[in-house]
């Protein structure tokens, strides 16, 4: 069983730009691969679990506005999940999740967040 990861992050005004790049290219090389759409930064691959990831997230919340986080889950059924975080009173929060307990296109989920908080990702 195995997973597919995708994060678009938004860096804080007062964020280190380059120590989230730093911290996402370097994870155990399981995350790789970089672009810029609008001033996110956005990261793919095959990946340790989630629960990994949102730590990583959370390691560099000091640096970030906002991020988007979707995993798919491969086996059985399968399932997407994607999860929305936003500075808060000066510290990152998960605001919300959309989940299918289906293999879901992961691009849906990105296209929600863009028209519902105007964060951009491109799968």
């Amino acid at each position: 069983m195995g997973h597919e990861s995708w994060i678009a992050v938004e860096p804080a005004v007062d964020g280190d730009q380059a120590t989230v790049v730093e911290t996402f290219s370097e994870w155990q090389g399981a995350i790789d691969g970089r672009d810029t759409t609008d001033g996110t930064l956005q990261f793919a691959g095959f990946g340790p679990p989630a629960s990994n990831i949102e730590r990583l997230i959370e390691s560099v919340g000091d640096h970030l506005q906002r991020a988007v986080f979707v995993v798919e889950h491969d086996g059985g059924i399968g399932s997407t999940v994607g999860r929305y975080y936003e500075r808060e009173d000066g510290k990152l929060r998960r605001i919300e999740e959309l989940r299918h307990e289906f293999r879901h296109d992961p691009a849906e989920h990105f296209d929600y967040f863009a028209a519902r908080y105007g964060i951009h990702g491109v799968v």
